[in-house]
């Protein structure tokens, strides 16, 4: 049913939760706020990097939001894949696969593209990359999604956004495609069917089969 297979990578490819939790974690205890737990931190994780302010500061003036998030930056260079892991499978998959492959994640292009790099994955054959910064709206905005599809030139019903996120989810419901959800990432199973996903799925092992089935 499906010919291409749109993946996010925070936590559908990747598990980097504990470098981004390393960070905000320094970066609280700098500014001398409350710590965070990890299942706090993860809620943020594919929502854009510059999000999670929000939460930190009631009414962020621009000034504020600039100088923490680059300083958020500045400890995530140091940070950067020390903990991250790919998931069991994925590159097996990836690399495996008689779907086409593409790429549209939150995380900006320069980190996103040296964890594809560091995984050995950013040489698979991708139709495409949309990184958080290839335009002004990432996800959950369609823009993304919509650009992939017309660079591959696959209609909306035979492309698939694979995910564990509410952006994920979101973009491909404003893109009109389909939604299959991660249920090993950073949000809750339930969650994600409540917002439209067609499915499941717990492992990498299990996803080529699911795929023949629909």
């Amino acid at each position: 049913m499906y010919d291409l297979l749109i993946f996010d990578l925070d936590g559908t490819i990747i598990d980097s939760a504990g470098d981004f939790h390393n960070c905000l974690s320094l970066l609280l205890e700098r500014r001398n706020l409350p710590k965070m737990p990890l299942e706090q931190t993860q809620s943020y994780l594919g929502n854009g990097f510059k999000n999670f302010i929000e939460s930190l500061y009631p009414h962020p003036t621009q000034e504020i939001k600039q100088t923490v998030y680059q300083e958020f930056l500045d400890e995530f260079d140091r940070q950067f894949l020390k903990t991250t892991t790919l998931f069991d499978g994925a590159r097996e998959f990836l690399s495996t696969t008689s779907k086409r492959i593409a790429l549209c994640t939150n995380q900006p292009q320069k980190y996103a593209q040296q964890t594809l790099k560091h995984f050995e994955i950013y040489g698979l054959p991708w139709e495409s990359y949309v990184y958080g910064d290839t335009f002004e709206a990432p996800k959950p905005d369609p823009e993304g999604i919509s650009h992939i599809l017309e660079m591959s030139g696959v209609s909306p019903s035979k492309a698939l956004m694979i995910g564990d996120g509410v952006p994920d989810a979101m973009a491909a419901k404003n893109a009109g495609i389909d939604f299959l959800g991660v249920d090993f990432g950073y949000h809750p199973k339930e969650e994600l069917l409540k917002l439209g996903a067609i499915s499941t799925f717990s492992a990498y092992s299990v996803l080529e089969n699911f795929l023949h089935s629909v």
